[in-house]
Parts: C-alpha cells; sequence; structure tokens
C-alpha cells in the first residue's frame, strides 16, 4: 500500500507541474527540499514542548507528527510564495519540452514529497503495520520497497544535508534509525 501511495503522491504532483513549466516545476522541488530540512531540524525541540501539552488529550502521542507539519507547510508556503515572486518568467523551451521536463520535474518532487509524508506517518501512533508499513523493510513487498524507498531517500538526504557545511554541531539521524525508532515509540502492537 506504500509503493501505491507513492505512486498516487508522484502523479498527483507531475499532474500539477504539467502546466507549471520547468522553472517553477525546478523551484518548488527546492522548496520542499529546504522546507523538509527546516522542518526536520526543529520538529523535535516543537514536539517536545507540546507532550506536556497534549497529554491525556486526543492528540496525546501526535506531537511529532503535528510539529513536522506545522513547520513544514508554512515554510514551503513562504518559499513558494518568495520563489514566486523572484523567478515570475518561464524559461523559453518548445512546449513539449517544457511539458515532458515538468512532469520529470514533478515526478521527482512527488517522490520527495511522499517520503517526507511517509515519515510523517511513521511518527504517528497507529498499527505497527499500518498500511502495510515495516520499518524492516522485510516480507511480501520487500523487493518493491528495495526499488522505491521514499522515506529512505528522504531521510538519508536530511542525514547528508545537517551534515554538510551549514551543520550546527548535531547531524539528524545519524545511525538512520528513525523508522526503528518510531516503530518502537509510536507503534501498536497489533494482534494476530
Amino acid at each position: 500500500m506504500l509503493i501505491l501511495f507513492t505512486i498516487v503522491v508522484m502523479l498527483i504532483v507531475a499532474y500539477c507541474f504539467f502546466r507549471e513549466g520547468v522553472l517553477t516545476s525546478i523551484c518548488m522541488t527546492v522548496n520542499v527540499f529546504v522546507a523538509g530540512l527546516v522542518a526536520f531540524n526543529f520538529f523535535e525541540p516543537l514536539a517536545a514542548e507540546l507532550e506536556s501539552t497534549f497529554a491525556g488529550s486526543f492528540l496525546d502521542g501526535c506531537e511529532d507528527a503535528l510539529s513536522l507539519f506545522v513547520i513544514f507547510a508554512p515554510t514551503l508556503g513562504v518559499l513558494r510564495v518568495i520563489t514566486h515572486n523572484l523567478a515570475n518568467a518561464e524559461v523559453e523551451l518548445p512546449a513539449l519540452a517544457q511539458q515532458i521536463a515538468s512532469v520529470a520535474v514533478g515526478l521527482f518532487c512527488g517522490f520527495l514529497l511522499a517520503g517526507f509524508l511517509t515519515c510523517l506517518v511513521q511518527t504517528l501512533p497507529l498499527g505497527e503495520r499500518f498500511l502495510g508499513f515495516d520499518s524492516q523493510a522485510e516480507g511480501g513487498g520487500a523487493k518493491l520497497r528495495r526499488v522505491l524507498p521514499p522515506d529512505r531517500v528522504w531521510l538519508a538526504m536530511m542525514s547528508r544535508a545537517s551534515a554538510g557545511p551549514f551543520a550546527q554541531g548535531s547531524t539528524f539521524d545519524p545511525e538512520g534509525t528513525f523508522p526503528l525508532r518510531y516503530a518502537k515509540l509510536r507503534r501498536k502492537k497489533e494482534e494476530s
């Protein structure tokens, strides 16, 4: 089911970018990456603050997902407005080349967005096999998951980017334990 979700998100984003043009598509892909980087670098302190606030309420256990979304969405919106105002002209390309390039970039952006959304869902207190997700990537969907793992690609990009030249002392998920950590902390055991 995770693979189907990834493909659907990729197709929706590619469809949206079909008429946008290649420059706008590239800008939005960079915006998604930067907004995700900001969200993944600041969601844990915000979630820690919200934990006591949400304790005992229906949102108990959703602090991480809510923090990721609350940081990601406005950051993406602000970046979209800024890039739209800075790059308001389109690159002159033949129409067919413009559309093909926009769709190709849209598919990549959709893959990144599916990775972010998958990571966001991993932080929710859901069943351990929700939508067929397996933090170990073993079992029936393991072969296809090795080829199309949006969350693993996203997490690797976030870890690599946070260890780069702008690193401020700590690297995001240096051991690559994000899926395992949240599987242990947030997942509810399902009865067989």
